[in-house]
């Protein structure tokens, strides 16, 4: 962070000033893009969670119509955790494939319970039904201890064993032997994350394959800046007074009070993944993709609901539910005071 470049491999230099603003840039253009949708899912979250708590007089003579079809569609759609079946593509007598096939679906049922997929599944499914888009983003998360080789290393001879004046010019450090530490992988896991609808942006496109970015924002302690980031990315936000939107709600700068939102980016089309918190004019890291996936992104295609083939941006039942139930509304006024049937 000191002279704000990074290197990726094969040596290439990215600016992180450079970097940072065209991001920025990229983010606020995308914000744009789902501008309206983003405003009409506020609209209608507000109004299926008034419509669930309102307990008054007046509000108890409205009919909850986007409360009540959400509730009956919600286990149509997803009602608990699916058994996980493996099974052979060939039925042949092969032990060894009949052994492995219940070995993986042993496996995707652990990984169901451990990864709380119920909870998961829940929170993308209501998205789906009311804002028409429902995503979730996976993470590979590793532990690792020291490699016991079950016998005590002997002495390292001098200098590595390298010839005098050698050593000095050799990068990095060395370990046990002159050799690096040995570490072993203890445990591995995917981890899934659901990602809250207004915190999932994407490049504007008409079909997901056409997208050439996908960024979801996370929010991050200061503990936490530092421990990923290291202490030169605290000082540098705190220098350019980057300071997070602590939202519009009481219930939102609560949640926010004491973290930064950080916009994690992977970019295909330019292979490397960028961390930026909000509004700062300067990238925290950029690097290559961590991970060697298939189709690159870490995310799969969200879970959408009515769409159009000009863009990718919803346009949800869930809207026209929260018209329905405006409108019963108003003619249930236009009744009572008219007192007409």
């Amino acid at each position: 962070m000191e002279d704000e470049a990074t290197a990726l491999g094969g040596g290439q230099q990215w600016d992180l000033a450079k970097v940072g603003a065209r991001w920025q840039q990229e983010l606020e253009r995308a914000q744009r893009y789902f501008k309206s949708w983003h405003d009409r899912c506020v609209k209608i979250e507000k109004i299926y969670l008034d419509q669930q708590s309102d307990q008054t007089s007046a509000a108890k003579r409205r009919f909850p119509m986007l409360w009540a079809n959400t509730s009956v569609l919600q286990p149509a759609v997803y009602a608990r955790v699916p058994q996980p079946v493996v099974e052979r593509r060939f039925k042949d007598a092969q032990p060894v494939a009949r052994m492995a096939s219940e070995l993986v679906e042993r496996n995707l049922s652990y990984m169901g319970d451990e990864a709380d997929i119920d909870s998961i599944m829940r929170a993308v499914r209501d998205d789906f039904l009311l804002c028409a888009r429902g995503t979730v983003w996976l993470r590979y998360e590793a532990d690792f201890e020291p490699l016991d080789m079950g016998v005590q290393p002997s002495d390292p001879p001098a200098n590595g064993g390298f010839p005098e004046g050698l050593l000095g010019s050799l990068p990095g450090g060395m370990g046990d032997n002159g050799g690096a530490p040995s570490e072993v992988i203890s445990d591995e896991r995917v981890c899934i994350d659901y990602v809250h609808w207004s915190d999932f942006l994407h490049s504007p496109a008409r079909r997901w394959k056409d997208v050439t970015w996908v960024a979801r924002r996370v929010p991050m302690t200061d503990e936490e800046m530092e421990k990923r980031f290291g202490p030169d990315a605290m000082a540098s936000l705190q220098a350019q007074g980057t300071g997070s939107n602590k939202g519009t709600t009481q219930t939102e700068r609560a949640e926010n009070e004491g973290k930064t939102h950080v916009w994690e980016i992977w970019c295909k089309s330019e292979n490397y993944t960028v961390w930026i918190a909000d509004g700062a004019p300067v990238a925290l890291e950029v690097s290559e993709p961590p991970l060697d996936l298939s189709h690159f992104w870490p995310c799969p295609r969200p879970a959408y609901g009515t769409m159009s083939t000009s863009s990718l941006i919803p346009v949800t039942a869930s809207i026209t539910k929260g018209r329905w139930a405006d409108g019963l509304h108003l003619r249930r006024r236009y009744r009572q005071d008219t007192g007409r049937p």
